[in-house]
């Protein structure tokens, strides 16, 4: 075939499926897009579940121009800023975007599964609502029970809602729909590791092959300090702490801290703290360093500047196996109600 006939080919192999079956059934027939914008959508997507969501977001808006009614292009672009949000875009900047593309995509196409799961997003960061960010889970999956991204999701909800086997469930039959995505391999991981930390170590192994070589190195840190093996929370985590920005600076705070060498730990924190003038820095992973050196009064400050922030993340606190040395603090009860999440 062509590379003009990518658009339709999938349609063309079902109809000639079902004919040679005798089941008489016959796939829905769509307009076919733009045959670059469907490449640059299926590029776009590659990406994404690569786990690399800057890309994607390029490749999703070239084929929008090319193709402004490709309904699947809407919806990719707002699941990349969806995961841009937070750690490299503020929340406030980037959620409106992603409910933008999102409600452009189910206006061009209301059946489109992951437009579904970028709104869930939505929900949860700017409307601090997790049992509607899980019947937009529901109805992804309803959609298209393919798609691993919308299991994923509906693994989170799940998790946040304290449902966890069923989370658990969802998070790993996502993996078996796509066992190659660095996406859905770094969703099962963050599950497990709220849900049943003590299986962690397992599931990274499961994963591994599939993640960037930093992305694996870290979470092998945070295994190792969660063990108590700070010196190698500390090797692992000290190269990725010079380029990889302040999530990587405030871990090895934690591991410096664990080692007991508070006043470097410090010393990155403060540095950490002083890149927020001139660039985000998601408040929690703030909250994480200070909470290591014992600031509890500086960590729930941090926490609530996350929720005036509208960070996504400051929704898992009722969880955040880092953040349990604060549970049963007035203050932080306080917020986790603030936030309609359980105590």
């Amino acid at each position: 075939r062509t590379r003009d006939s990518l658009g339709t080919l999938s349609n063309a192999i079902a109809n000639d499926l079902a004919a040679a079956l005798g089941t008489g059934v016959r796939p829905a027939q769509r307009r076919a897009p733009d045959p670059q914008a469907y490449e640059a959508y299926e590029r776009g997507r590659f990406f994404f579940l690569r786990a690399d969501p800057a890309t994607a977001r390029t490749l999703f808006q070239q084929a929008i121009l090319r193709d402004s009614t490709f309904a699947p292009a809407w919806a990719g672009l707002a699941r990349a800023w969806g995961e841009l949000a937070d750690t490299w875009v503020a929340p406030l900047m980037a959620f409106p975007r992603v409910r933008e593309a999102a409600h452009r995509a189910l206006a061009l196409d209301s059946t489109i599964a992951s437009a579904y799961v970028a709104l869930c997003g939505v929900a949860v960061a700017l409307d601090r609502d997790w049992g509607e960010c899980l019947r937009l889970a529901e109805r992804a999956v309803a959609l298209d029970s393919t798609l691993p991204d919308a299991w994923a999701q509906l693994g989170f909800a799940l998790a946040a809602l304290r449902r966890g086997p069923e989370a658990l469930l969802a998070g790993r039959h996502a993996w078996a729909l796509d066992s190659l995505s660095a996406y859905v391999g770094l969703s099962l991981l963050g599950l497990t590791r709220v849900v049943a930390p003590e299986r962690t170590p397992a599931v990274l192994a499961l994963v591994r092959g599939r993640l960037d070589a930093n992305y694996a190195t870290a979470w092998d840190a945070w295994i190792a300090i969660e063990r108590g093996d700070c010196a190698t929370g500390d090797r692992l985590l000290r190269p990725l702490s010079e380029d990889h920005g302040p999530g990587s600076s405030t871990a090895y705070a934690v591991a410096l801290a664990c080692l007991g060498r508070r006043a470097e730990a410090d010393s990155v924190v403060r540095a950490v703290i002083a890149d927020t003038a001139g660039a985000y820095v998601n408040p929690v992973w703030v909250a994480w360093g200070l909470l290591a050196l014992d600031d509890r009064d500086g960590a729930i400050r941090w926490l609530e500047r996350g929720a005036e922030e509208r960070t996504a993340w400051v929704m898992w606190i009722h969880l955040d196996p880092d953040l349990a040395p604060l549970r049963g603090d007035p203050r932080f009860v306080a917020l986790e109600r603030r936030l309609g999440l359980e105590p």
